[in-house]
């Protein structure tokens, strides 16, 4: 795997000094959507529910429905106060490794023009991963009590967070613009899918202007699996546990599926189309 990382690492290196301006030109728009989405989502939203979840009576079950709340990479954060291990570990990233309820209410209705679309993309999402925790069901019952943290802590901490992710957004947006100009024969469908793969905020506004079918499903399985970008950010967190990102990987990969069947369910069976 070293030698393999070595290789891409080059690669994405050369296509740098190979295409400098379309280098700096992709990060800039990952840094323009990381203050977009994630800085008004994450920012102040994981500051006050680690500060909440620390301090209240019985605060560790808490800290499920907040981590949902506050979304990758701020619930990874928060469910690392728990300090699980294991299938405890790997049932917390399945249910926890969401995105912001305002991601999907805000920028994806956006993207496609329907506050509906956006609510339905969403409650799949929860649903599925809801639906992935009971595959990978934990082991232990043991709430716990948490540590309380100072709030200028929790602060300190947040900003942190948003720096990496802000760091990992505009590196995998980088690599996304190189992968295209290295594969310029890719399709136009398959390469906005590459850089879902990749970069999923950015790789979703992408897709949301393509006419491909069916749109909502695939929307719904190319976040609940979050791409390179957030697997990154959530593992700073979760390699504490023992989870290696294979295994993260593998666990997104179940969500997103389970995402797409129940969007692709909602979608033809129900109310939307």
């Amino acid at each position: 795997m070293g030698k393999i990382g070595c290789m891409l690492a080059g690669a994405m290196l050369g296509a740098v000094y190979v295409f400098p301006g379309e280098a700096v030109q992709a990060a800039w728009e990952g840094l323009c959507v990381w203050g977009r989405t994630l800085v008004p989502s994450l920012g102040p939203g994981m500051a006050l529910c680690l500060y909440i979840c620390t301090h209240l009576r019985g605060n560790g079950r808490l800290l499920v429905p907040a981590a949902m709340l506050c979304a990758s990479p701020g619930g990874a954060r928060l469910m690392q106060e728990k300090k699980l291990r294991g299938r405890d570990a790997a049932h917390g990233i399945a249910v926890t490794g969401v995105m912001s309820p305002m991601f999907f209410l805000g920028a994806v209705s956006g993207w496609l023009g329907s506050e509906r679309e956006g609510a339905a993309v969403y409650l799949c999402h929860i649903a599925a991963a809801l639906l992935t925790g009971l595959c990978i069901k934990g082991r232990s019952k043991n709430e716990g009590k948490l540590q309380p943290i100072p709030f200028l802590q929790c602060v300190q901490q947040s900003i942190q967070a948003l720096l990496n992710a802000g760091f990992i957004l505009m590196f995998f947006s980088a690599a996304a613009r190189m992968m295209a100009l290295a594969l310029p024969f890719l399709p136009q469908d398959m390469g906005v899918y590459l850089h879902c793969l990749l970069e999923v905020t950015g790789g979703t506004e992408k897709l949301c202007r393509l006419n491909v079918k069916p749109m909502l499903p695939i929307i719904c399985f190319f976040t609940s699996f979050g791409g390179c970008s957030v697997l990154i950010q959530n593992h700073l967190f979760w390699q504490q546990s023992g989870i290696r990102i294979g295994q993260m990987a593998g666990i997104r990969l179940i969500h997103g599926l389970f995402s797409f069947v129940l969007c692709f369910f909602l979608e033809n069976i129900l109310f939307i189309g």
